[in-house]
Parts: structure tokens; sequence; C-alpha cells
């Protein structure tokens, strides 16, 4: 059995006899009646502590029976800083006591956000906002606490780093390191925009007079892709129309940025109000009769046949890019959710050998790229996450629109 030591180090000022307290790691720990005074909140702290009916049932557990479950702490140099424990703090204080139990561990910085994390992972009712902040702090801190990337690292390198950070936060979480991937992209969203995506996940009722919107998490997705200030004009836009973005819509704004690297108010008020006739954004999209509702330009595709025409169609998309040399040329095009289709075409010669004659012939390859958040697999489990000439054949991209049932613009 391996030898039990105590920690030993100088902090602020506690009361009360120390009560021993053995933990996992074989440290003998102490708990503390601190004074909550001298305790700070931690700094960022990705997780919202409301004074609604839950933290009154607790205050009143804590006038009753005190708090159970100490708090963790670590010192600074003139006070504590809370790790775990922002509820038990503020149900004290509003219980009217002046001294609260605490566990004091000395942790570094990464290691302080790891514990705050994973201390709160389990908490009922998360909110899209908390779990996006705390994943890309603990992603962070992984990475420094690790030491797997230098300044000098290469970009496969990164990539592994981040891969790894990402399944160590997913078994912890008890999710999917696609999952985990897509809360940290939706960090990169300004904070009105979170608390929309938020207000999808609590169902609050929409009121574009009093500027309360929804945003569901695949459009807030698409929007964290572009920048701060852009963000900032679509949401003064979205108060001016009163109009949030469908998927296709915020698509169809990171088109924008890619090809012309500009975005104004006047385009994105336009862009908004084109469909807004349709009611796109409020109707669910996995029935006939809405999908027909729809504007001209985009619908849904309601039959094997619809989708097929949709890929024949392909020279209708337009030519993305072009090799004139060779004569080969690839069209995309662009789904809802951030998935998108391309087709390579390139001219086979004529053939002229013994009794056997052809002419030449335009050749189409097919390939469905995916995100990283895109669980779907084919019918033998491939998984589509880049282009390759013949990565996918025509029935599978059949098969995934089958399944996705996005809006498209059907020519």
């Amino acid at each position: 059995m391996s030898e039990i030591r105590k920690l030993s180090f100088s902090v602020p000022d506690a009361v009360s006899q120390p009560t021993p307290v053995k933990l996992n790691e074989g440290i003998a720990e102490t708990v503390k009646q601190l004074s909550i005074e001298k305790i700070h909140a931690f700094t960022n702290h990705p997780y919202s502590v409301i004074d609604n009916e839950e933290m009154q049932k607790l205050v009143e557990s804590v006038k009753d029976h005190g708090v159970q479950e100490p708090i963790i702490v670590r010192p600074k140099e003139n006070y504590y800083e809370l790790i775990s424990g922002h509820r038990r703090l503020r149900a004290s204080e509003l219980a009217g006591n002046t001294y609260i139990p605490a566990i004091i561990k000395l942790l570094t910085d990464d290691e302080s956000v790891v514990c705050m994390v994973d201390a709160n992972l389990h908490r009922e009712n998360i909110l899209p906002s908390e779990k996006a902040k705390a994943y890309r702090m603990k992603m962070d801190a992984l990475r420094h606490q690790g030491k797997r990337t230098k300044p000098e690292a290469s970009y496969d390198t990164v990539s592994q780093n981040e891969n790894w950070s990402a399944n160590r936060i997913a078994k912890d979480a008890g999710e999917s390191s696609r999952q985990v991937y897509r809360y940290i992209r939706l960090s990169n969203l300004i904070d009105r925009f979170l608390e929309m995506v938020d207000n999808k996940e609590k169902k609050v009722k929409p009121n574009p007079h009093d500027m309360i919107f929804t945003m569901p998490m695949n459009v807030g997705l698409e929007v964290a892709k572009l920048s701060s200030p852009q963000q900032h004009m679509l949401f003064d836009c979205i108060c001016n129309t009163g109009i949030v973005p469908s998927p296709s819509q915020a698509v169809q704004l990171n088109t924008i940025v890619q090809k012309h690297n500009h975005l104004d108010c006047d385009l994105i008020c336009t862009l908004l109000k084109k469909q807004k006739s349709s009611n796109i954004n409020q109707q669910p999209c996995d029935t006939v009769s809405q999908g027909a509702a729809a504007s001209d330009e985009l619908r849904q595709l309601h039959n094997k046949q619809e989708r097929e025409d949709f890929i024949c169609n392909y020279e209708k998309w337009g030519v993305w890019k072009e090799i004139p040399e060779l004569r080969v040329q690839f069209y995309k095009y662009d789904l809802p959710n951030s998935a998108c289709i391309v087709i390579q075409t390139y001219v086979h010669p004529a053939s002229n050998y013994l009794h056997y004659h052809s002419e030449e012939k335009i050749v189409a390859e097919y390939a469905l790229l995916l995100s990283k958040e895109d669980d779907y697999h084919g019918d033998y489990g491939q998984e589509y996450s880049f282009y390759r000439p013949n990565g996918a054949s025509k029935s599978t991209i059949i098969d995934y629109l089958t399944k996705t049932k996005p809006f498209v613009k059907v020519f």
C-alpha cells in the first residue's frame, strides 16, 4: 500500500481544525472552513449560476443540513479561486452563511481548468453555450498540459494533438468526438448567437419585437464560420428584419464570404427577406406539404427520381474548378448542413481497336465531402471526409440526400 503524504503549503487564513479526507490519489487533503469573502469565482467560468427555483431548494437544504459536499478551491496570493462548487457557494451566501467547507488543492492553471470542467460535466440541463465554452477551455488546457504541441510543430502534429484532446474530452463527457468538435466550433459564436442557440434548447418563444430569437444548432455551426465583425453585422440585420437565417441561408452567407471576401448589411438583409414568405425557418422540413411550401429556389426532393435528376443536372451548378489543359472540370454543390457533393468530369478519348469503335465521351466521377461532425457512413461503412475520385457512387449520394432531406436549389 502506497505511503499517505500530507500536502504542505502556505494559504490564506482559515478557521477550524482540519479534517483529513483520503482521495483516490493516495494523498490526504483537508477540509477547512473558509471565509466566503476570501473565495473568488473561477476566471471565465462557463457554467451559469441562476437564482431560480432549484437554487432556492438548495438554499433551504443548506439552511437545514449545511453544505454536505465541500467545494474545491486553490490558493492564490491573498484569496482562494473556486474550482468546483459555484452553486453551493451561492446557496451558502443566500442562506446567510459566512463560512463554507472546502478542499484546498495545489493546481496549475491548466489543471484547474480540467478539474473545473470535469466537476461539471455530468450536471443536468447543461446549455449548448456552456458545453461549447467548457470544451474549448479543456481542449486548450489539455494541449498545454500535455505539452504535445511545440511552436515549431508541424500541421500534422497539431492535428494529432487536437484529436487526442477531443477524444479525451469525449471519453470523460460520454459523448462522441464528433459532437465535441461541434461544440468547440460553436464556441466561435458571439455571445448573442450563443444565447439564441440556448433559447432554442430551452424552447423559448421568439419575440422579434423584444429582440428575442432562437437559432438551431446546425445554423449556429454555419454562422460560427463567420468572423466576429461579420457575426455582429448579421445580428444587427436579424434585429432589423426580425428574421433568423435558415440553414441554407447560413450556407449562402459563407459561400458569399468565401467567393468575394465581403459581406455588408444590405446584402444580408436582402438574403434574409428573400425567403420570408416561405417561412422555412419556422417549419419542420420533413413533410411533403411543407417542402412544397418552400420558395421556388429551394425545396426538398421527395423521391429517388428527383434526387437522381438533381445530381444528373450537375452542369447547371456551374463549374467550380477547371484544368483546361487536361479537359477536366469540377462541379460542387454545398448542402445546408455543411456537406457538399463534388463531381469531376473528364473526356474519355475515342477508341479504335480491331472491330471496336467509340467516340470520345464525358465521364463523371462522384464524391461526397462531409464535415467531422457528420456521422454518415455508406453501405460498406465508408467515411466520406475528403475528396477522391469515385469516392462515392451516385447511389450513395442519393441515399445521403434521402436521409438528410436537405432543401436544395432545383434547376
